[in-house]
């Protein structure tokens, strides 16, 4: 994404904060200084499903992914998140532990800046890739890419 192969349409979210789009989606490229510097949920209360996702265009295989927080202004960043994939926005799984079949939650980041990366036990193949933050440092603001070949 980083490198501009993902163009902005690609990028979508389930809404940014007040709507503006210095917060939107297509801010959400890893290491972006663009506008506010990340992609901003639009809610600030947990317990309200908020996600960021990409369209690849084409199913391929996604080994891992790398986030980051708001580049600019207030320390805002993802300490956790779900992740899901598929091949249809409607039809989206959540990566699960193996041996216990519950959603696995990745650790996110624990400062604004540096880049956190999760390597999946498998690689995942999908079109569409959603990350889900479910605990964050002020507020879900994040920056990301995905490890693919």
């Amino acid at each position: 994404m980083k490198s501009g192969y993902i163009k902005d349409d690609q990028l979508s979210a389930s809404g940014y904060w007040l709507n503006k789009e210095e917060y939107s989606a297509k801010h959400a490229r890893l290491d972006s200084q663009t506008s506010a510097g990340s992609w901003s949920a639009a809610r600030f209360r947990k317990g309200h499903e908020t996600w960021v996702q990409v369209d690849l265009k084409t199913e391929m295989p996604i080994y891992g992914v790398v986030i980051e927080g708001r580049h600019s202004g207030l320390p805002q960043y993802v300490t956790q998140f779900n992740v899901q994939y598929g091949l249809t926005v409607h039809d989206m799984t959540g990566v699960s532990d193996a041996e216990t079949g519950f959603p696995v939650i990745f650790n996110g980041n624990t400062d604004q800046f540096s880049h956190h990366v999760e390597r999946f036990h498998q690689p995942i193949t999908a079109r569409y890739f959603r990350i889900i933050p479910v605990e964050w440092h002020g507020h879900a603001s994040m920056r990301f890419d995905l490890l693919t070949c």
